[in-house]
């Protein structure tokens, strides 16, 4: 993975499972 890349996406527990490293965009980090 890429650190510091930015995923947008509304799985972000899932995503954040699969790509701990990345930093994630989502309605439950960002509302």
């Amino acid at each position: 993975t890429v650190a510091g890349h930015r995923l947008l996406t509304r799985d972000a527990a899932r995503y954040r499972s699969y790509f701990p490293d990345l930093d994630i965009i989502s309605p439950e980090t960002h509302p």
